[in-house]
C-alpha cells in the first residue's frame, strides 16, 4: 500500500476531524489517544496539526517512546536532511545524561534544548517532543 493512500485514510477518519475541530476552537487543551499501534500515533498526529498554525506539545513517559515519535515525525514531515533552523519538529532532551550513580551534564542535549527554546520563540508552527523527565 502506498503512504499516501494509508495517510489519506488517516487524514479522513472522524477521530482525526474532531481532534482537529478542537484543535481550532481550544487554544489549549490536553489530549489522550489510547488504542494507536506502531507509527499509527505519527500518522493521526501529522493529519491534526498539519494545517494548524502553533505550537504543539508531544509529552511521552520516556525518552525512548519520545525519540521514536520524533523519528517518525522528522520522516513525515520530510525535515531529516533540512537545517535546523527550518524544522518544525524539534526534540526537547533532558540536559542530563545518567551515569550512575551521578548525572553528568550532556552538552549536545543542552544545545538541543536551547535551539528548541529559541524557536518556540516565533509564531510558526512548531512540534515540541519531549519526555517526562526533561
Amino acid at each position: 500500500m502506498h503512504f499516501k493512500t494509508i495517510f489519506n485514510t488517516y487524514n479522513q477518519a472522524e477521530t482525526v476531524r474532531q481532534i482537529r475541530e478542537k484543535i481550532k476552537t481550544n487554544s489549549t487543551f490536553k489530549l489522550h489517544l489510547n488504542g494507536l499501534v506502531g507509527s499509527s500515533l505519527s500518522l493521526v498526529a501529522k493529519a491534526c496539526v498539519e494545517m494548524d498554525v502553533g505550537l504543539h506539545f508531544f509529552i511521552f513517559p520516556n525518552k525512548e517512546a519520545a525519540a521514536y515519535f520524533y523519528h517518525d515525525m522528522e520522516q513525515l514531515f520530510g525535515e531529516k536532511q533540512l537545517d535546523f533552523s527550518d524544522r518544525r519538529c524539534l526534540f526537547f532532551p533532558s540536559s542530563f545524561r545518567k551515569v550512575y550513580p551521578t548525572e553528568e551534564i550532556d552538552s549536545y542535549h543542552v544545545l538541543l534544548r536551547t535551539r528548541a527554546l529559541k524557536k518556540i520563540q516565533s509564531p510558526d508552527n512548531q512540534l515540541v517532543i519531549t519526555y517526562t523527565e526533561a
